[in-house]
């Protein structure tokens, strides 16, 4: 029963991130949806394996949709940096998600972490820009693509925000 809900969560988590023109093709990377913070030891690991193995670039953490983000930055930062992986942290606004040094920055990015929080915080900054293309980009090829809570929640077609 436990493998069914993941293989159905995984099911609907995946046309969020693939473009509808995109749909039809597989992606590549791989998704690590955790359901809080700060996970264990286990799905850090496997995250972090993933990303070392899309490439040598950084782990990318958008930690948008905390109103504190950089509690979730240093957390996450500790963790991943404590397995081996280089991080950056980019805590956009929806200016700067359509700058071409976030779109590059993301390019190089091996994994991409979204943190927990306000999953409208997360729409609000990121839906219709740059910066998502990137991150769609990224996962059709090969990147994992990871998050916790509100950075879970967002992977999916449909999410509810508390909002109509």
């Amino acid at each position: 029963m436990r493998h069914l809900g993941l293989a159905l969560l995984l099911t609907v988590t995946l046309g969020a991130l693939l473009p509808a023109r995109a749909r039809g093709q597989a992606p590549r990377g791989a998704l690590v949806i955790l359901g809080g913070e700060p996970g264990g030891d286990s799905i850090n690991t496997r995250f972090v394996r993933l990303a070392r193995a899309a490439g040598p670039g950084p782990v990318v953490i958008l930690p948008m949709a905390n109103a504190d983000p950089a509690k979730d930055v240093l957390a996450r930062t500790r963790i991943f940096q404590s397995l081996g992986v280089a991080t950056i942290a980019l805590d956009l606004t929806r200016e700067s998600a359509g700058s071409d040094s976030v779109a590059r920055i993301l390019g190089q990015a091996s994994g991409i972490w979204f943190t927990g929080g306000s999953q409208n915080r997360l729409a609000a900054a990121l839906l219709g820009t740059a910066a998502l293309d990137s991150v769609r980009a990224r996962y059709l090829a090969g990147v994992v693509v990871g998050g916790s809570s509100a950075g879970a929640m967002v992977m999916a077609d449909s999410m509810f925000t508390g909002e109509e």
